[in-house]
């Protein structure tokens, strides 16, 4: 499984000159794409406590339509409300998006330890002849 985290960090160059750096993070434990939980995941992360869709764009590493598509079904789902601030669509996580995100969280987390056992198993099990 292929799953990453976003980190930004802020690097002072002098007095009144910083720089923006993002730094991609990836653990690998099997080369694929990421799913709908990944996705929703990252979506849910990033709408704590609520986030425009450009937010969801940069941190979910998804262009526009994806974003809009799992947004809406979050939406419709009841995981996230949106409101409007400044003629801006704004979503704002639910106490059942948060909900979602535990569990979703807490099911990546499994299976990425059933990857790993699952590696260690195929390893035990291979010849020296091999």
């Amino acid at each position: 499984m292929t799953y990453g985290y976003n980190i930004f960090t802020v690097i002072k160059f002098s007095d009144n000159v910083y720089k923006l750096q993002l730094i991609y993070y990836s653990m690998q434990l099997e080369r694929r794409k990421r799913g709908t939980m990944e996705i929703m995941f990252d979506i849910l992360r990033n709408c704590e406590p609520k986030c425009g869709i450009t937010r969801v764009i940069y941190g979910a590493g998804i262009n526009y339509v994806v974003a809009q598509k799992y947004l809406d079904q979050l939406v419709k789902v009841g995981a996230l409300n949106i409101k409007t601030e400044n003629d801006r669509k704004i979503y704002e996580i639910t106490e059942k998006g948060k909900l979602l995100r535990t569990h979703i969280e807490e099911f990546i987390k499994i299976r990425e330890n059933l990857y790993s056992a699952k590696e260690k198993v195929s390893e035990l099990l291979r010849t020296d002849s091999e």
